[in-house]
């Protein structure tokens, strides 16, 4: 059987990490997946998600959707919020200078073992 108070807390977890109000109670939290009809639904195809991706999670800013069309609303920019863009622009920018270093590293990994005399792997 599927613990639903350990759900609950999971999504509150989550949301304070990243730093989203969460402010359902429990039994809201419940009331607003079992009326959807959702709540013994696979965990993998549908999410509570917030109207626009905006303000909290609290009753009347919620709904009950599935997480392909979540992540098409997220990846298409068209309701996120421009807190929601800084913070996408932001790991964008820092994963885009890892990947630099990374290749920098790797390219100056490469030119160090290029310049080593080889063995050829004919001769004895």
């Amino acid at each position: 059987m599927v613990n639903l108070r350990q759900k609950y807390n999971v999504h509150k977890g989550g949301a304070k990490q990243r730093g989203i109000e969460f402010n359902l109670t429990y039994e809201e939290w419940y009331d607003i997946w079992h009326a959807s009809g959702k709540l013994y639904a696979d965990d993998a195809r549908y999410c509570m998600a917030r109207h626009g991706d905006k303000g909290a999670y609290e009753v009347g800013n919620v709904r009950i959707t599935t997480t392909n069309e979540n992540t098409r609303e997220y990846a298409t920019g068209q309701t996120m919020s421009a807190e929601s863009r800084a913070k996408k622009s932001k790991t964008h920018r820092e994963n885009h200078a890892f990947h630099q270093r990374l290749k920098k590293k790797l390219l100056d990994e490469y030119k160090k073992e290029d310049t080593q005399p080889r063995k050829d792997p004919w001769k004895d």
